[in-house]
């Protein structure tokens, strides 16, 4: 695999060692990195999908609903105070754009994929960080709850 950064290698290893009630995202990040490991055969298509489900299950965890679409996690996340409206709109257009792609990530595909190793990247490390910042503010946002508001 082409990704070296320590910074990149570091958010996908958080990630992808996500426990406990976030296991599910975890387990979709370390889906994604073996499909783009394959030297033979990267499913790189699979690599983008797998990256976006660790962060719809993310949204489904701290939402506490089973149901819905990443679209609908995120704007309930959006009336928590903690999490940026501006980020998470920036996840719905890249949910979206993995909806509504003819690349058939999330849909079935129109033609042949043409997504290459720089895109199953760019998603692997965005959603990995993504589900580290959404469990670094879920836990703030926890913590604060448990202190009656009071910041710990």
């Amino acid at each position: 695999m082409q990704i070296t950064d320590e910074v990149e290698l570091a958010e996908i290893g958080s990630a992808a060692n996500q426990q406990d009630k976030f296991g599910t995202a975890g387990g979709h990040i370390r889906a994604a990195l073996l499909l783009l490991a394959d030297r033979n055969h990267p499913d790189y298509r699979n690599v983008v999908k797998e990256s976006i489900s660790a962060i719809e299950g993310m949204g489904k965890v701290l939402t506490g609903t089973d149901k819905g679409t990443l679209d609908d996690a995120l704007k309930a996340l959006k009336k928590q105070p903690l999490y940026s409206p501006a980020l998470l709109d920036g996840f719905r257009k890249i949910y979206g754009w993995s909806s509504d792609s003819d690349e058939g990530i999330r849909h079935s595909m129109k033609k042949e994929s043409t997504l290459g190793y720089a895109e199953a990247k760019f998603f692997l490390i965005i959603c990995s960080a993504f589900v580290n910042y959404l469990k670094t503010v879920g836990e703030i946002n926890a913590d604060e709850q448990d202190n009656n508001g009071e910041p710990s």
